[in-house]
């Protein structure tokens, strides 16, 4: 289905830019509008079929598992960061961040919108406020470490680590995708 929508998409601007230029003086509006509405329709029909595919239970319960490993990992090395804080040099901070962090917070922000399908606005509102503080307090470890700031380093590694770990409480306590959320998933 979704080829068919692409191929409708193309089909219909090709044909309305090939309809625009053939005559030199007007255009047959007729045939462009038609062209228009061909590649309207596909772009709809796009759009109905991703809806469904982010809200079907197994991308939703993929996601939703992608999420705990991400916040787990992210967790495990921002406490391993914060337990060693006396041990890493201040500005080698910056690089232990670009080795633990970047892929796992990647992997948690493409999966994101499933909270909000399966839990609500609200879940969804009250777990990313704590993930991005932390990771705003992340991104300030590693600009003090640029800059040498050792007390802000482990000040802000701290904290990044006590949001980190809020973040990861709040999605372990989100309840099964499967069957407690029928009711609350929005098609």
């Amino acid at each position: 289905m979704k080829l068919f929508a692409y191929i409708l998409i193309g089909a219909g601007f090709i044909s309305g830019a090939l309809v625009s230029v053939l005559q030199d003086v007007e255009v047959n509006w007729l045939y462009y509008a038609l062209s228009l509405a061909a590649g309207i329709v596909g772009i709809v029909q796009l759009r109905v079929l991703d809806r469904r595919e982010k809200h079907s239970e197994e991308t939703l319960a993929y996601n939703l598992q992608t999420l705990e490993e991400a916040i787990d990992h992210i967790v495990k090395h921002a406490r391993q960061l914060d337990d060693n804080k006396q041990d890493i040099n201040p500005y080698d901070m910056r690089y232990e961040i670009d080795k633990y962090f970047p892929d796992a917070i990647n992997e948690f922000v493409a999966s994101r919108e499933s909270i909000s399908h399966a839990h609500g606005l609200q879940k969804y509102a009250d777990i990313m406020n704590n993930f991005a503080a932390g990771e705003r307090y992340l991104n300030r470890v590693w600009s003090a470490s640029v800059d040498g700031y050792i007390h802000e380093v482990n000040n802000y590694i701290n904290k990044a680590r006590a949001q980190f770990e809020t973040t990861q409480k709040m999605v372990h306590d989100l309840e099964e995708v499967l069957g407690s959320t029928s009711g609350q998933q929005k098609v």
